[in-house]
């Protein structure tokens, strides 16, 4: 029988596994009686040495596919697993897009067990209809008769193992119980093989029973006929049957048969005579032991017929060449039998695997047939559903419509009644408000116009505190712009000009807290008709002109050095190094303070470098001198316009 395994791997197509039972008819579940009750076991096949890499790659190679089989099916079901699975194990991006191809995601965990089932059942059946009907027959032709030797190997032809299918599938486990209980049986071919020898040997007895060999065979028959028809001895007549049984007297049985039921044989004639010492016939039994078991029963059944033919010594001279002749063939039969079954051996595992190749294949095609018509089923399925949903949902719009329409209206009843009764409240509460209002106005118009008389008082005091207010915003807002006239014209020209004109007009706005007296100071001075430096002149006229010669008169002595005194410095100074401009030397020295000035001149500090330049002495104080006096005159006009600025900056906070 066949019984199939359907491996279902996670993500993988389905595999067909077949294992092959063999039952050999006849002689798989018994065993004769004189055996033992068992099988002897099969000789153990030598064990095969599996090489380190094979058993490694074959453990590899079912690792891996379980893992990513395993994996594939846990990340269509998990989104975290998912995200690990495609982005750290490598090849797994490529399994979940084939997956997503071939739409597992939609397939449900629950439905493989069944299809599995469902597989194993379709398959199994078509296996074991195509065996069945593949088995072999083996026929003969009516109008031969075969020989002996020819009935015997066609017998034995029939024992060949053959695979049969069992749809009940037994427990082999129980195979030794059942062959202990049953008795032995041959097969069809095996027992009638048997009858024929019985009655080939029981016609060798009156053959040699007369002087030639060439009596027919109807008069042996009646030698029998008339050997059977002798009268029985004496004791057997005085013999009585048990009770409820007849006494047989029909023709004699076979070796190991028993009368029907109801009957009974009489007891063997007691012999007085000694035997006399016969001529032993060849044994079978032990030569053929080894053979296959069915031969070697049959082998046992012909030695215990000669054991029968030994006891008739007529007949023994003429059963040897029987015997011999049934020993040679039996030994072809068992070679022959060994030969067929391997022979059928592998053409059943040829056409086993051609069939189990084939019904891969229809497997395949069925389960992509099966699954584009779940597929198809699905979008059917998908259609009628949303047809029913667009119906479900027009009735209950319907229905809800017209639930809302009948409580619109109870609620629009329900509202005009509250309405029409809230509009009687109102009325009431108008009526009563109104009146209340009337009186409290009256009361109210005499308060108000005194409130009037009040707020107007109020309004003459603001309004002659705001003229004031705009007199002094228009007369600082006049300063502030005279300022910055005089600003304009003193200080931010790229030449020297007069401001004169600009200043008296200043000192007409300004009032005396507004910096008057200093205004007064600067007018009666020459530098309003002078006009000042620009700072980018001072700046150039102090590095161009002011530095270079205090540099050079810097290691003159003092006021009464000669010209020795000039002309030495005038070289030294050449080769001593120009400082950068910056506050890194402290000291007191022209060059440290020349350093200081040109920092602060290059930060636009015109104060800050002219006190620098006021620490010199000697030569470089009288060089030094005009550049002094211009900018001091700067500084004198741009401190008396701050001065201004911050008295007219005070006055616009003071009227805020």
């Amino acid at each position: 029988m066949y019984r199939r395994r359907i491996l279902l791997a996670p993500g993988a197509k389905p595999v067909v596994r077949i294992q092959r039972t063999r039952l050999v008819k006849g002689y798989a579940t018994e065993v004769p009686p004189s055996a033992t009750g068992t099988l002897p076991p099969p000789p153990a096949a030598p064990k095969k040495k599996r090489g380190v890499f094979r058993r490694t790659l074959l453990y590899t190679s079912i690792f891996a596919g379980t893992f990513y089989g395993g994996s594939t099916l846990v990340a269509l079901n998990s989104d975290r697993y998912h995200d690990f699975f495609v982005e750290s194990v490598p090849g797994g991006e490529a399994l979940m897009e084939i997956a997503a191809d071939q739409g597992w995601d939609k397939v449900p965990l629950s439905s493989i067990p069944q299809k599995t089932i469902d597989a194993t059942k379709d398959t199994y059946n078509k296996l074991s209809s195509s065996i069945s009907s593949a088995t072999p027959s083996t026929t003969t032709k009516p109008g031969e008769q075969p020989s002996l030797a020819d009935r015997a190997r066609k017998a034995s032809q029939t024992i060949i193992t053959k695979v049969q299918r069992n749809p009940n599938a037994p427990d082999y486990s129980q195979v030794g119980k059942q062959t202990e209980q049953k008795p032995f049986q041959f097969s069809e071919g095996v027992s009638e093989l048997v009858k024929e020898v019985e009655v080939a040997l029981r016609d060798a007895v009156p053959k040699s029973a007369g002087a030639i060999g060439s009596k027919s065979g109807s008069e042996s028959r009646s030698e029998v006929s008339k050997k059977q028809e002798e009268p029985l001895p004496e004791y057997e007549k005085e013999w009585t049957p048990p009770k409820g049984k007849q006494l047989y007297t029909g023709p004699p049985l076979p070796i190991g048969f028993e009368p029907p039921p109801g009957y009974v044989l009489p007891p063997p004639p007691k012999k007085e005579s000694k035997e006399e010492k016969k001529d032993a016939l060849p044994s079978l039994a032990p030569k053929l032991n080894a053979s296959e078991p069915v031969i070697a029963q049959l082998a046992k059944t012909i030695d215990s017929l000669a054991a029968f033919v030994q006891s008739n010594p007529v007949a023994l001279a003429s059963a040897q060449g029987v015997l011999s002749a049934a020993q040679g063939d039996l030994e072809k039969l068992g070679e022959r039998l060994e030969s067929a079954k391997a022979e059928e051996r592998k053409k059943l595992e040829k056409k086993l695997e051609e069939q189990a190749k084939e019904y891969e294949d229809k497997l395949l095609g069925i389960e992509m047939e099966g699954k584009e018509r779940l597929d198809k089923q699905e979008e059917d399925w998908k259609g009628v559903f949303e047809d029913e949903k667009r119906k479900i949902i027009a009735a209950y719009r319907q229905k809800l419509e017209k639930e809302l329409e009948t409580q619109g209206e109870i609620i629009n009843q329900r509202l005009k009644e509250e309405v029409t009764a809230q509009g009687i409240e109102l009325q009431r509460r108008w009526i009563r408000d109104i009146k209340v209002r009337v009186e409290t106005e009256r009361a109210g118009r005499l308060a108000k116009l005194d409130s009037l008389s009040t707020s107007l008082k109020k309004l003459e005091r603001t309004t002659a505190d705001n003229a004031t207010y705009l007199d002094q915003n228009i007369r600082i807002h006049g300063l502030l712009s005279a300022l910055r006239a005089t600003v304009r014209q003193a200080l931010e020209g790229n030449e020297r000009r007069g401001f004169r004109d600009e200043l008296r007009v200043l000192r007409n706005v300004a009032g005396e807290s507004e910096g008057g007296e200093v205004l007064d100071g600067l007018l009666k001075s020459q530098v309003p008709d002078e006009g000042v430096e620009p700072r980018a002149d001072l700046v150039e006229w102090f590095t161009t002109s002011v530095a270079p010669s205090v540099r050079k008169a810097a290691l003159v002595p003092d006021t009464s050095a000669g010209v020795l005194s000039h002309l030495a410095s005038y070289i030294f100074s050449s080769l001593r190094s120009t400082p950068a401009p910056s506050l890194a030397s402290s000291g007191k020295d022209p060059m440290s303070v020349l350093s200081r000035a040109e920092y602060y001149l290059s930060l636009k500090d015109l104060d800050s470098a002219t006190r620098e330049v006021n620490q010199l002495e000697g030569w470089p104080k009288r060089l030094v001198k005009d550049w002094l006096d211009a900018a001091r005159k700067r500084l004198e006009v741009e401190q008396a316009l701050e001065v201004v600025q911050t008295g007219a900056t005070l006055a616009s906070l003071l009227v805020l």
